[in-house]
């Protein structure tokens, strides 16, 4: 998925956030210079968020080593 969120503005109850953090997967929004990512090859994606108590989302350090 390519878009600034998950959900649409006007998506008030976060349907595709909610379906998505059920099924185990990982929401990673407003990321940059991924057009620099090779497009043939495997890289591995490195997310490091912030430890923060009852918490439901975090900043975090994102990288990637090709």
């Amino acid at each position: 998925m390519d878009t600034i969120s998950a959900d649409s503005c006007e998506n008030t109850l976060l349907s595709n956030h909610n379906l998505l953090l059920a099924n185990g997967k990982i929401i990673a929004e407003n990321l940059t210079n991924t057009s620099c990512l090779p497009k043939d090859k495997a890289f591995k994606l490195y997310i490091i968020p912030l430890k923060l108590k009852d918490g439901d989302g975090s900043p975090a350090r994102v990288f990637a080593i090709c």
